[in-house]
């Protein structure tokens, strides 16, 4: 054990394994605070910003980034003994990558929690952009405490943004739809959903079949006919030459 210790805290393949969690993190972090400069820019529409949310991502950055820090300076120096610095790093990474994976499920997942604007065209927010014109239906479950953003993602692709309806997003997101003419309904999301995925379905096979749909080919008694009418039509020509 002491010695895959030492051995990993002479490994360049460390330095690249923690350089790699530093750049995951930074690159959408960065992202992520100028789409959130920008929405400080709007003015006059329709918006909402979740702080508490924010300042929780926010300390998920910054934490991995101490602790992907923390495993760099423990892999490179002498602190307590080689064995100790090597678990500390490894420990330490891990944690990074921990904070990292949860950092890419907020911004994944949940991002229209952290703020969603209303303007002329569209809904936005930090992942996703749904267009007015692409929404299918704003459901108001009847069966579950959610409200769901029901939208095509390019031609045919069903999504769907899940909000609780306790929550400030869920007040805003319906007060904001009257606000910009869109319809919500009372309805179970379930079968709702359950009706569109069956359509698309259905649309994909029939465009499927359109596709591979094959002119069919001349039967041999048709091809028969044809021969026997040009034999018969060169037999009729020779006759009134002679």
């Amino acid at each position: 054990m002491l010695n895959l210790l030492v051995d990993f805290k002479n490994n360049s393949q460390f330095y690249i394994i923690n350089s790699i969690a530093i750049l995951v993190l930074w690159l959408p972090a960065l992202f992520m605070y100028y789409s959130l400069f920008n929405y400080l820019k709007v003015k006059d529409k329709p918006k909402y910003l979740n702080k508490l949310a924010i300042s929780l991502i926010t300390l998920d950055i910054i934490l991995s980034t101490i602790f992907s820090s923390i495993s760099l300076v423990f892999v490179n120096l002498d602190i307590v003994s080689i064995s100790t610095d090597s678990v500390i790093a490894l420990t330490t990474l891990v944690l990074g990558y921990l904070f990292i994976a949860i950092y890419y499920f907020v911004i994944f997942i949940w991002s229209h929690y952290l703020w969603m604007i209303f303007d002329e065209t569209k809904i936005n927010t930090l992942s996703d952009k749904v267009s007015y014109d692409k929404i299918t239906k704003v459901v108001n479950d009847v069966d579950s405490n959610n409200v769901y953003l029901n939208f095509l993602e390019g031609v045919r692709k069903n999504r769907k943004l899940k909000m609780n309806k306790n929550s400030a997003t869920a007040k805003f997101f319906l007060e904001s739809c009257g606000i910009v003419k869109i319809n919500v309904e009372e309805i179970s999301q379930q079968k709702f959903y359950s009706t569109q995925e069956a359509n698309s379905k259905e649309a994909v096979y029939e465009k499927l079949n359109k596709n591979t749909k094959k002119t069919d080919p001349i039967k041999p008694e048709n091809t028969k006919s044809v021969e026997k009418t040009e034999k018969d039509k060169k037999e009729t020509k020779t006759e009134k030459n002679d």
